[in-house]
């Protein structure tokens, strides 16, 4: 951090209130964190699939209406054991309508996404004698044995689910989640009544939730302050990684968790946090942007911070981006850009671009500051080092010259 000049205490309560208002106007929203559909596990066996509700009266689901409190609402609930992922799909329906093989009108549909795969589930019409149907990727899953029946409200489905169908079974990271109820009451019309959607979840075993709120709760992190929430590589071995950030927190779980607290003492501090893919290979990293302020300044970074195998976070490459002093702001402005092509073809990864800003009241006989020694100093627009760019690799950050 920089140290102020004595002419800097002067100014000092003007720049706190700069400095304070700064900060404020770039307060994020507040996030609203992304549902999970926990699975509990049952004993082999625990799940009879015959299409009723019996063995899922005390299991928790997550649910979803459209404006009436009557009609078009689903709700889906999961259960597992070692083999199979079990789900009951629980629909209010005032009528329910299947078309008959020909009959390409809308008809009662559920469609869940699970990470990349599509089932979509039609319930059955005893009086048109159509069993009730499942297709995987758009394609008859055949393989699927489900079971339906009407209830007093609507109708149900039981769904036995092989775990060797899905991406991420058991993992702590899970599966996305989406859901969607198209509800057609009029034979008449070739077009569903309505069609109400999620707006997605997460769906995993019992066990990754768990470990999702020990991490919370080691890092006294709420659900709701979560701002981020996706599956990718983050330590370089096979499988991805959960990632979840809020506050000064980013988590990391896989069969265990670990966390990195970024270098500000407040969550206002933070302009931005992100995970890249920079090396492309696969391997993400934290990027992040914040300010740092003392009494008479404050400075603006971006920095990298990557997962090591022992479970630390080191801060891999960092630089100044913008510098207040004397109440007067230099700025260099940074961005991701694709890496340069080879032989015409794209190359996987981002370079990291530095460029100074001349808009500034500095120049160079006034600027009377020391370059910082903790990261790569902010770029002054009077030198001839105007911009760098910065190449990522699994050792580092290399280059820093001009483009």
């Amino acid at each position: 951090m920089r140290p102020p000049t004595p002419i800097i205490a002067l100014l000092l309560p003007v720049l706190a209130a700069l400095a304070g208002a700064n900060l404020r106007a770039h307060a994020a929203p507040t996030p609203t964190p992304t549902p999970l559909l926990e699975c509990a596990s049952v004993a082999p066996g625990g799940i009879v699939v015959d299409g009723l509700l019996d063995e899922w009266a005390s299991v928790v689901g997550l649910a979803h209406a459209g404006p009436s409190a009557k009609d078009a609402r689903v709700e889906l609930r999961c259960l597992h054991d070692d083999t199979t992922l079990y789900l009951a799909v629980v629909a209010m329906d005032d009528m329910l309508l299947r078309r008959a093989r020909g009959d390409r009108g809308a008809e009662d549909v559920v469609s869940l996404t699970l990470g990349t795969d599509l089932l979509a589930l039609a319930p059955g019409d005893a009086r048109k004698q159509l069993a009730a149907r499942a297709t995987w990727n758009s394609k008859p899953a055949r393989w699927l044995n489900v079971a339906d029946s009407r209830q007093p409200n609507g109708w149900s489905i039981e769904v036995p689910l092989p775990l060797a169908r899905l991406t991420r079974p058991g993992s702590p990271v899970g599966q996305s989640l989406a859901f969607s109820f198209q509800d057609a009451d009029q034979p008449s019309k070739p077009d569903a009544d309505e069609t109400v959607t999620h707006p997605g979840a997460r769906i995993a075993f019992a066990e990754a939730g768990a470990l999702f709120r020990d991490l919370l709760a080691a890092v006294k992190l709420a659900p709701k302050a979560i701002t981020l929430d996706l599956a990718v590589d983050m330590d370089g071995e096979p499988g991805v990684e959960r990632v979840v950030a809020g506050g000064r927190i980013v988590g990391v779980l896989s069969d265990r968790f670990e966390y990195l607290v970024l270098p500000v003492q407040r969550a206002e501090e933070l302009r931005s946090v992100q995970v890249v893919d920079l090396a492309g290979d696969g391997r993400h990293v934290v990027l992040a942007h914040w300010v740092e302020t003392w009494a008479g300044g404050a400075r603006e970074l971006v920095g990298a911070f990557a997962l090591r195998p022992d479970g630390t976070f080191p801060r891999i490459w960092s630089h100044e981006v913008a510098l207040t002093a004397r109440g007067w702001r230099l700025a260099n402005h940074w961005s991701l850009v694709p890496r340069k092509a080879r032989r015409g073809r794209p190359v996987p990864g981002r370079d990291l671009l530095i460029e100074a800003d001349p808009a500034t009241p500095f120049t160079h006989e006034n600027w009377g500051q020391e370059p910082a020694t903790d990261a790569n100093p902010i770029l002054l627009p009077w030198s001839e080092r105007r911009s760098a760019l910065w190449h990522f690799s699994d050792d580092g950050a290399h280059g820093g010259e001009a483009p």
